[in-house]
Order: structure tokens, then sequence, then C-alpha cells
């Protein structure tokens, strides 16, 4: 018979989660019962704290104990429940039962929202390479687990070029298309109008500039992570890859086909924030470089326009990812020092707005 992906039980029927695949028995179906890795951590023991809903950490979160559901029998060893806090409204219904007390090491944390469960066969995660398939541990939502990390860079390069080139492509016919119509010119004839040379450099510049907007972000992410002694690496995404794909068809363009996944962060922290930070900060700094050469008297049209161009890329993927919202990076900035996350939201916005302003002010002709 299969066995609970939680407990270890053997049942004849399971359910399969959506959210994680993994198949469970009745009583640990809920996302909320087996830790599903795609549900953000909610301490179980928030009605005992008299602040209501405290964000823990995972020290504090492993000091507590596993509570047995009543009736329901494990197959691990039973444990002394000697020093164990029971919740005042099942404490009688636990005097002839068993409990399992929880130990750090059978959770790992992941980029500071989510954690996933099964880690009873994890004995020392410092000691192992949890990026290894045979370790035993599961990322979800990851494509080729194992590839190397710079075969990951590189398709996720690879994809977002490609969707640059499509977008200008998409956006070039778009316009011949109305300047036809509005003209009544043969579609044709504007054709033999783009010069192919300057076509490819304009695609080249803009892939140049998204490319290193999008890795200097990720790459700030991996090395603060690694400051911190942490194990991480980029790795591609299932679900982005395929969005890619769709959006190189489709008028709307957007594009996540990976990001650094980053193991041992706590849900809320200083090094969490602060490996959360890295990716919006770098984009600032960045942004604000090549706004700052922009408007240099020496830089002429169209230069000018490209290093505008690359301000504005950087300004608006540090302001995207600091929507509180997810698995984005302002979520857990915000949580950490909201005052931080204010000022970052604040300044990545209104140097959007300014770049593109004066994008549009130095238009080549």
């Amino acid at each position: 018979m299969p066995n609970c992906y939680f407990c270890g039980m053997e049942f004849e029927n399971l359910k399969v989660c959506p959210f994680c695949n993994q198949s469970y028995c009745e009583a640990h179906f809920a996302t909320n019962t087996h830790d599903c890795p795609l549900i953000p951590i909610k301490n179980p023991y928030e009605d005992q704290l008299s602040s209501g809903n405290v964000l823990v950490t995972p020290e504090e979160l492993a000091a507590q104990p596993l509570i047995r559901p009543q009736g329901f029998q494990y197959s691990y060893s039973d444990l002394s429940t000697q020093n164990a806090v029971i919740h005042p409204s099942i404490n009688q219904n636990l005097q002839t039962s068993h409990q399992v007390i929880n130990n750090e090491s059978n959770y790992v944390y992941t980029d500071g929202t989510y954690f996933w469960h099964r880690k009873d066969q994890i004995e020392n995660l410092d000691e192992m390479d949890a990026f290894d398939p045979s370790s035993g541990i599961i990322i979800p939502g990851i494509l080729w687990p194992k590839k190397s990390e710079l075969f990951h860079v590189l398709f996720a390069s690879f994809l977002l070029i490609l969707l640059v080139s499509s977008g200008i492509i998409m956006n070039t016919f778009i316009q011949l298309y109305i300047l036809s119509k509005n003209y009544h010119l043969p579609l044709s004839e504007l054709l033999d109008i783009i010069e192919i040379k300057q076509y490819l450099i304009q695609i080249i510049l803009l892939s140049i500039l998204y490319l290193s907007a999008f890795l200097v972000h990720e790459f700030s992410h991996r090395q603060t992570a690694k400051h911190f002694k942490l194990q991480t690496k980029f790795r591609l995404f299932k679900v982005g890859v395929i969005m890619t794909f769709i959006c190189l068809v489709l008028p709307i363009k957007f594009a996540l086909p990976g990001a650094v996944v980053v193991i041992g962060l706590e849900e809320i922290s200083r090094r969490t924030g602060l490996c959360k930070l890295a990716g919006p900060l770098s984009n600032l700094i960045m942004g604000s470089g090549l706004l700052l050469v922009s408007i240099l008297p020496i830089i002429q049209s169209p230069l000018n326009y490209w290093l505008l161009f690359g301000a504005t890329f950087n300004f608006s993927l540090g302001a995207f990812n600091m929507i509180p919202f997810g698995i984005l990076d302002g979520d857990n900035i915000r949580k950490w020092q909201p005052k931080i996350w204010l000022v970052m939201m604040i300044a990545l916005i209104s140097l959007f707005l300014l770049s593109f302003y004066l994008q549009n002010q130095f238009t080549p002709i």
C-alpha cells in the first residue's frame, strides 16, 4: 500500500495535493497540515501568543512540539513528552496518546517565505549539497534539477534574448501595419525601408540591457546568500519557462524563466532581509549609474537614449520585485524593515518616472 508523504503510514487511498503533487492521507491532505511548500509559513501556536499572529524564527518554531491529531497513530518512534507544551484545548484528549517532538533538522527553509516538509531523512543539511537530486531534498517547481547552474543561467538568458527579440519584431510589424493602413502604402515597401544592420544592433543593445538588469538582480541575491554561507543556486522554474515561451507569441511580454533559490533563510530576520534587499538595491544602484552617465554633456544621442533605456529597465525590475506579495522580495523586506521597504519603493518608482520622461526627450529621430 502507498505511504503518506508526511507521516509515513500506509493507506489504501491517498489524496494528491495540487500544489506540491505529493500523496497524503486524510489527516494530512490539507495544505496547512502537511507544510505545503507553496503555502506561506503560519505559526501553528499563534493562538497561545498574547500578541496575536507572531512571526517566529525556525528555531522558535522547531522548539514547539507537533500535536498529533486525536485518534491517529504515527509510525515514527514514540518520544518522551515530558517537556512538551500541549495546547490547552486538546490537552485532555492527549492523555493516552504520544506526541512527536519536532526537530529543526526536519525542516529546510527556502526563499524566506516558503518551506517544505519530509526532511526526516536529513541528518545534517550543512554537510550535503541540497541541490543534488541524490540528497533526497525535492525543490518543487524546479526544471532539470540535475543540470549545472551554468546551464540554467545560459538557458534563461537565451529565453530572455528570444523574448526581447520577439517584442521588437512584433512592435515593428504593428507600427508598419498602422502606417500601411493610414497612408495606404504597401507593407512590402515599408519593410524595405528597414535597415537590417541597425535593426540587429537595436536587438543586441536591448538584449544586453535587459539581461544585465535581470542577472545583476539575481546574482546579487546569490552573492549575499553566499556571504552568509547559505546554499544557493540559480534555477529554472517549470512554470516560468512555459510562461516565457507563451509570451513569445503574445503582444504582452512577461518573463521569469528562473531565479536564485536560497536554502536556509528564516521567515523574517536581518539575514533574510539583506538577502532579499540585495536584488532591488543592485537595480537601484545600476539604474542610477546609467541615469547619471546618460545626462552627461559628452554623451550624445542615440547613446544617451539607450543608457536611459537601461536605467528604466533596472528601476522597473527593482520596483516590481518590491511589491509586497507572494515570493517577491518586497514581502520579506516589508516584514523585516517597513521603513527601508518604503524608502526603496519611493526611490525606485520616482527614478523610473524620471528616466522614462528623459528617455522620451532623447528619443532618436
